[in-house]
């Protein structure tokens, strides 16, 4: 009985925390974004994809302080639905959409 009691505080005060949570932008500006991934030996390295066609693929190596555009997929259709860095190598990103998968 005491783990249920727990787990209904937690559930009910989980929402409340959220709520009134110092929430901060990180960038890049401008733009709704579909996809993100971290580079798996550097927390600081990430990619993101944006959700507008084409989308373009923005970058990081500082945690999100600054991003670079580092390419866009071709086409006028592409959409990228998820993003993944390479294992070995965080200069290396690919982009999956429906049209096929894109190294940048």
């Amino acid at each position: 009985m005491k783990f249920k009691r727990r787990l209904l505080v937690v559930v009910w005060l989980l929402p409340i925390a959220i709520l009134f949570a110092q929430w901060q932008p990180m960038g890049p500006a401008g733009g709704n974004f579909r996809a993100m991934a971290t580079t798996p030996s550097n927390d600081n390295i990430q990619y993101l994809a944006t959700s507008i066609s084409p989308s373009s693929i923005w970058k990081t190596t500082d945690a999100g302080n600054n991003w670079n555009l580092t390419g866009t997929c071709p086409g006028t259709s592409y959409y990228v639905y998820s993003v993944a860095v390479h294992q070995t190598n965080s200069n290396y990103a690919y982009a999956a959409t429906l049209y096929g998968i894109y190294i940048i």
